[in-house]
């Protein structure tokens, strides 16, 4: 398996690519799949940290783990090192994406010793999904904010 993932190139590409995503992810959760909304659900993660890292002004290399990034913006946010964390993320916010990425690991290192609880997966695919909105929706929020910050200031 050579084949590599295809990097989104332009607003328009990176909306469908998250309606899409979106789409599975709710799918997923409506058929009772969790384990693939789980999955789902920690690729938007790692995607919208390191985007929202980027627009912030502290862009991280690809292969920066999702635990690293958090850490990242959890420190940013915690000495308020950046004006627009601090408006748009609850203090707490980061360390719950941590305690679910936590879950989230710890589920899937034992996924092939253990009994199948699919009311845990639930609860751990259930509390992804909204993280994954509010930080999707959050960091839409910031990059806006940032841009006609840019704009302004370009005046």
């Amino acid at each position: 398996m050579n084949a590599k993932p295809k990097a989104i190139k332009g607003n328009q590409e990176a909306f469908e690519t998250y309606k899409t995503l979106f789409g599975s992810l709710n799918r997923a959760m409506n058929a009772q799949f969790y384990l693939e909304a789980v999955f789902i659900e920690y690729a938007i993660l790692e995607d919208r940290t390191a985007a929202l890292l980027h627009h912030i002004g502290h862009p991280v290399k690809n292969k920066t783990s999702l635990a690293r990034k958090i850490n990242k913006l959890a420190n940013l946010r915690t000495g308020n090192k950046n004006q627009y964390l601090g408006r748009y993320f609850v203090p707490d916010f980061f360390a719950q994406i941590r305690e679910w990425n936590n879950s989230r690991n710890q589920l899937v290192h034992a996924l092939a010793g253990m009994t199948p609880d699919k009311e845990s997966w639930k609860i751990i695919a259930e509390d992804g999904r909204q993280m994954a909105r509010m930080l999707s929706s959050k960091t839409k929020l910031c990059k806006h904010a940032v841009e006609r910050a840019k704009a302004k200031s370009a005046k």
